[in-house]
């Protein structure tokens, strides 16, 4: 996808490809392609000046927010109120969010600068997860909170069970090191960023005597689950080259 020409206020085919991944059509096509438009192309723009994603991203998480709390109280109806805290915070975690925007292929689609490209952004892991939300919040405004809760079930609370267990990334990874014999994870809180109804925090997680990964996400645990996340896939890498079982 050229990512140097702007995008096209009529239909085009990777409007088509993306919605029949979504499975959702848009009355506004213009609202999805604001929902994959980063703030590097928007900001490279001199005469077309489509909006990035940052506003339909929050909104997005809003949203998202409450179909899952939603839908936790409906079905954990004897669970308390932190059990379900802990379930909601790690379905709408930056790694599950990636989970869900790399399985539909997302990246492939979003407008970048030519600086961001080049920079290596499209790598990004959290962008997949921002995409994803932006994504909610067109829909949520396109065709209302039904058609929006639709695609979060679909994608978002798909195998729940298994994200749920999955994405429990600290506590497998510190059972790895104890296992192991290996000194606890360290997580290292190295920058806040963002409004304070939109701040951005990331993390580095330090294992074994070296950083092994970072993350980032809206609260400073969200940013410690993905680090771990991420940390656990670089263990996998390690051990694949090395013909040791993948972690468990």
């Amino acid at each position: 996808m050229k990512t140097t020409t702007a995008p096209e206020s009529r239909r085009s085919d990777s409007v088509n490809i993306l919605e029949a991944k979504i499975g959702y059509i848009f009355n506004d096509e213009l609202l999805l392609l604001e929902a994959i438009t980063h703030s590097s192309y928007t900001n490279e723009q001199t005469i077309y000046h489509m909006p990035s994603y940052e506003r339909l991203e929050f909104l997005g998480d809003a949203i998202l927010g409450a179909v899952i709390a939603e839908y936790l109280f409906k079905i954990y109806p004897e669970m308390a109120e932190g059990q379900l805290s802990t379930i909601r915070s790690r379905l709408v975690c930056e790694a599950a969010l990636t989970i869900a925007g790399t399985e539909l292929g997302l990246k492939q689609h979003i407008y970048l600068g030519r600086g961001e490209e080049q920079s290596g952004g499209r790598k990004r892991r959290s962008l997949a997860a921002d995409v994803v939300e932006a994504i909610i919040g067109a829909i949520y405004i396109d065709g209302g909170y039904s058609a929006a809760e639709e695609f979060i079930h679909k994608f978002v609370l798909a195998d729940m069970d298994e994200k749920i267990g999955t994405i429990d990334a600290k506590t497998l990874l510190q059972e790895y090191a104890a296992k192991n014999g290996i000194k606890k994870p360290e997580y290292r809180l190295t920058n806040v960023s963002g409004p304070d109804h939109a701040m951005i925090f990331v993390v580095e997680l330090f294992f074994d005597g070296g950083k092994l990964s970072s993350g980032s996400g809206k609260s400073k645990k969200s940013a410690e689950q993905s680090a771990a996340y991420y940390a656990l896939q670089e263990l996998d890498n390690m051990k694949e080259k090395t013909h040791v079982p993948k972690v468990n």
